[in-house]
């Protein structure tokens, strides 16, 4: 485990989603009305929420420097 500096280094939006990818897991395993597909599904969702938009920045990215 990373420890108690990489926690206290998170914002609010990466705990919320570190809790929301555990509670997933643990409903995963335990809950056998979801299936590993829907799991998949979701765990991969928050993942791609998590994860930062791609293309450029911004527009001096964009288009280069003047």
């Amino acid at each position: 485990m990373s420890g108690k500096r990489t926690l206290v280094k998170m914002n609010a939006f990466d705990l919320a989603v570190t809790v929301a990818l555990g509670s997933t897991l643990a409903t995963i395993l335990l809950n056998r009305q979801v299936t590993v597909a829907q799991g998949a599904a979701a765990l991969v969702s928050l993942v791609l929420l998590q994860s930062p938009p791609l293309g450029p920045r911004s527009a001096s990215e964009a288009y280069g420097a003047w």
